[in-house]
């Protein structure tokens, strides 16, 4: 039993200590927009390091053009890129840091539900299965159409999908989530 508790012991202090690493990998300095993990190229992308999350980012960006938006921190051995065409909601960038701990960060194309990267019909069709619970959303998935931030997807986000689709001169706002 006694060997059962040190090992039990040794667990919760490897897993909080871990917790800890994770906390303070990605850091949080603003003043030159410079993550321990990422280094932000442009101003208006925003690391989510509580819910592993990245935004801000264009619709309908190629893969290799990831670098005009961020890049690897100095704290990061390698950053890990999916292998696609664009970067949609879900795809995942990984961060691996000098100690190999690995971070793994979720994008979010506002509008986006498929991973296509762009807001279309398709999106549309899935928020409304979301919204009739046919269908469970990611995190990532509930972020990027939670337009009156509940934290849920509802008939409100699939009537938003619509009126931005039927209306050319809408489109879901990249910089926070919303619709301009």
């Amino acid at each position: 039993m006694k060997k059962f508790a040190a090992i039990a012991l040794a667990l919760i202090l490897a897993m909080s200590t871990m917790f800890a690493t994770v906390a303070s990998a990605a850091g949080t300095t603003f003043g030159n927009l410079s993550f321990e993990g990422f280094k932000i190229v442009d101003p208006d992308v925003v690391v989510d390091v509580e819910n592993m999350l990245i935004y801000g980012l264009d619709t309908a960006i190629p893969t290799a053009d990831l670098g005009k938006y961020l890049e690897k921190g100095d704290n990061v051995r390698e950053m890990i890129v999916p292998d696609e065409k664009y970067l949609g909601t879900g795809s995942q960038i990984i961060l691996i840091d000098n100690d190999d701990v690995p971070y793994v960060f979720e994008i979010v194309i506002f509008g986006d539900v498929t991973g296509d990267s762009v807001s279309d019909v398709l999106d549309a069709a899935m928020v409304n299965r979301f919204a009739n619970d046919h269908a469970k959303p990611s995190k990532a998935e509930v972020i990027a159409v939670d337009t009156n931030y509940d934290g849920a997807v509802t008939e409100a986000e699939y009537q938003e999908q619509i009126n931005v689709l039927a209306d050319s001169t809408k489109d879901f706002d990249q910089k926070k989530n919303g619709t301009n």
